[in-house]
């Protein structure tokens, strides 16, 4: 069964199901979560097992245990809320790929695991659905099932939320669950619209869409206070003030989110506080912070820090004291001359004992990365990936034997985990000695969650020793798929519809990363080689070792030196007159690569027939701007022709005009001013201009509407061979779909934006 056939079936059969169904109105991911009624006397590790989760620390969270409660016991009858990624699509959401069960001897049959071990969450047909499983008594041990749990992203009168998965009590009411969780009757009613039987006398294990209100900040970070517990987690916001050395919790409405007991504020001394960074807490120094337990839609704790300096006689006028003037300026020339005789001892000494400060230099330099490493670990907190050690990377990867590949970072290896999950590991070198690669992969990996960005399952840090574990990606990066080979006489198998389709992916996670997340992402290094396909050729983004995140509201950034791959480097990294750095320097490279999937050669070919076509911008301007081969590509309208070379020319070297991945329409929009007049088309403009209506050249290659897929995989890998179309030297069919009964082709508009149904992730 086709994966989208099963998506279609698993959602049909989730909206006929008995249990409830979370509404979502757009496509997105967030973090769901459930409150969980262990029927027998369990532990925290045995629930962390049953759900997937990879730390316990999200389970402490999530409930506002202390973090020494690792081992705490969980009574019969107990709720523990489960908190999991939340996938959107179809106007309903479900767990993203998790939990996923292993079956047990002695287990019956998917009515029992849905009844009995995830008590009305989830139905036996949701889960055949999602398994591809036609009878649902036929079962084996060691059989891993995916769970998809209820769940949604939507917001709540214009309110931030997390939906919480809620098994009412026998005999309870929506006013009193409305009561308990800080939200309204009319809230409850209206999300659970159709599935409540009785609103004022519920049944037992009625389920319920609970919307818990999630306080706004901009910075995450763990707070702990002495005794190891989280201070006021939950949905419990209140608002603490730090003067001098104490720290006071006042109980009162923060960010407009209601306390519901006021009486429970505890205090402790800032000395013993751990912000997650540096507080200088001089007597003028105050700090203003808020908690909350749900924040950017995720399950935490979160710290906001407001410092303000005031005098300490406000009231008293300016007063000048000649006598302090000059005994500071006095003071301020003789440490000066102090800095210079100091500096010049210094040097003697260097010249003296060369040798000797070389070892001392190298041995700083090898500690360097261990304390900038741990100190990020340290401020990432519980959200850090899981930490493996080094001697079970050994294991998985059955001692680094099966190499995938190497790249400028170090060695990449296939392993496996436990559960049986195939895995990538890339184990870096050390002669990246800052840890920047390591830093840089797990800031911005560790907060995504997205198709089309791979998946980072962990780390190891461990001495000298750094590794990053990602999901196996089976078909490798996308350069292996779409270039010719001249010499051999081959050509790639993907067609152009497929192409079409991971062109469109790529800029979905790339619009993902410098738009969904709530720092921007910058990437700095795409190109084939760094977009992983897996088994069904859904792209990846990966490798972010080059990686720098800024504020969303920051569109022009600062780089000291740049970074990149040559061909694929934005003209702004090196000529600093030709624009500011900024998120578009990642539109560039996007652009390039997919003038490298529409034309199937690299941008710098040395093997080209003529040496104009070496590079290859060049090459495309030849034959599309110089309109010496337009018609190639199913253009023959005059109009069409002017409407391609304005796509052509709708880029620039100047980032400012370049454009952007649109998130308001779903789409790949060339958002360019639009042209007037028509501008002279040189070939310098064009050389620069790689960004531009390459996806919608891709488009027109395709000849395929937004809504189809096109088989990706040619027959050259074996079934029944395809019917023989023109090609051009772009090496795509033009083929078009439009022609007549007659044989007399259609007008067809030139597309500006590569459009698609699905909405942004």
């Amino acid at each position: 069964m086709r994966p989208l056939v099963q998506l279609l079936l698993l959602f049909s059969c989730i909206l006929s199901a008995t249990s409830v169904t979370f509404r979502c109105t757009t496509r997105a991911t967030c973090q769901g979560m459930i409150g969980y009624v262990s029927r027998n006397t369990t532990t925290l590790s045995s629930i962390q097992d049953l759900f997937g989760l990879e730390s316990v620390n999200s389970l402490l969270e999530a409930n506002s245990w202390p973090t020494s409660d690792s081992n705490r016991s969980i009574r019969a009858g107990s709720t523990v809320r489960i908190p999991f990624p939340c996938s959107c699509s179809s106007g309903t959401g479900i767990s993203d790929r998790t939990p996923y069960f292993t079956v047990k001897k002695g287990d019956p049959g998917l009515d029992y695991i849905a009844r009995t071990i995830f008590r009305e969450f989830v139905t036996y047909r949701e889960i055949a659905a999602a398994n591809n499983i036609s009878d649902p008594d036929v079962i084996y041990v060691g059989q891993k099932l995916w769970i998809p749990l209820p769940c949604s992203c939507d917001d709540v009168d214009a309110a931030r939320v997390v939906h919480y998965g809620h098994a009412a009590a026998a005999g309870s009411s929506v006013g009193q669950i409305a009561q308990e969780f800080g939200t309204t009757e009319a809230a409850l009613m209206a999300l659970n619209n159709g599935s409540i039987t009785d609103p004022k006398d519920l049944q037992a294990g009625e389920i319920l869409d609970v919307p818990l209100k999630a306080c706004n900040s901009s910075m995450v970070s763990s707070l702990l206070v002495p005794n190891g517990s989280y201070a006021l987690t939950a949905n419990n916001c209140v608002q603490c003030s730090c003067n001098s050395n104490h720290l006071g919790l006042k109980c009162m409405r923060a960010q407009g989110v209601p306390v519901t007991d006021l009486a429970q504020c505890p205090s402790t001394q800032c000395g013993n506080l751990s912000l997650g960074e540096s507080v200088d807490l001089t007597t003028c120094v105050r700090t203003t912070c808020d908690y909350a337990g749900y924040n950017e839609r995720r399950i935490l704790t979160v710290l906001t820090n407001q410092s303000t300096c005031t005098s300490r006689n406000a009231d008293a006028g300016p007063k000048v004291n000649i006598k302090i003037i000059i005994g500071a300026v006095l003071g301020a020339i003789g440490l000066f001359i102090a800095c210079i005789v100091f500096v010049f001892l210094i040097k003697r000494f260097w010249k003296r004992n060369d040798d000797s400060n070389n070892n001392v230099k190298a041995s700083s330099l090898r500690q360097r990365p261990m304390k900038n490493v741990k100190a990020f670990l340290h401020n990432y907190g519980s959200l850090a990936p899981k930490q493996f050690r080094y001697s079970e990377l050994k294991k998985m990867t059955n001692s680094f034997k099966d190499k995938l590949g190497e790249g400028g970072y170090g060695g990449v290896f296939k392993g496996k985990l436990k559960d049986g999950r195939l895995v990538a590991v890339k184990v870096l070198n050390n002669s990246k000695g800052n840890g920047e690669e390591f830093i840089n992969e797990v800031a911005s990996i560790g907060r995504t969650s997205h198709v089309n960005i791979v998946a980072l399952l962990g780390f190891c840090f461990e001495g000298s020793k750094r590794a990053l574990i990602y999901e196996f990606m089976s078909n490798g990066s996308l350069e292996k798929f779409i270039y010719f080979n001249k010499s051999r006489g081959t050509e790639r198998i993907l067609s152009c519809g497929k192409l079409l389709q991971i062109a469109t992916d790529i800029a979905r996670g790339l619009e993902y990363l410098h738009r969904g997340c709530s720092m921007r992402i910058l990437h700095f290094d795409i190109k084939p080689h760094n977009i992983l396909l897996d088994d069904e050729f859904c792209p990846k983004i990966s490798d972010f070792g080059l990686a720098k995140l800024c504020p969303k509201q920051e569109s022009i950034i600062s780089m000291q030196d740049a970074r990149g791959t040559t061909g694929y480097m934005a003209p702004e990294l090196f000529y600093r007159n030709i624009g500011r750095v900024s998120h578009k320097s990642d539109v560039y490279s996007y652009g390039m690569m997919v003038l490298e999937m529409v034309g199937g050669r690299r941008n710098n070919d040395a093997q080209a027939e003529k040496t104009s076509e070496i590079y290859f911008p060049h090459w495309v301007y030849n034959h599309i701007a110089l309109e010496d081969s337009i018609n190639l590509i199913g253009i023959v309208e005059e109009e069409e022709k002017e409407i391609a070379k304005k796509m052509v020319l709708a880029s620039s070297a100047n980032g400012s005009g370049r454009p952007g991945l649109d998130p308001t329409q779903n789409s790949l929009l060339l958002r360019s001013s639009v042209l007037v007049q028509k501008p002279e088309l040189t070939s310098s403009s064009f050389l620069a201009s790689v960004t531009v209506g390459a996806a919608a050249l891709l488009w027109s290659h395709a000849g395929a509407t937004p809504t189809k897929r096109i088989s990706g995989v040619s027959s050259r890998r074996g079934g029944a061979q395809p019917k023989t179309e023109p090609k051009s030297k772009l090496g795509c069919d033009f083929s078009s779909p439009n022609a007549s009964p007659s044989g007399q082709r259609r007008r067809r508009v030139v597309p500006v934006a590569v459009d698609d149904t699905r909405s942004s992730d």
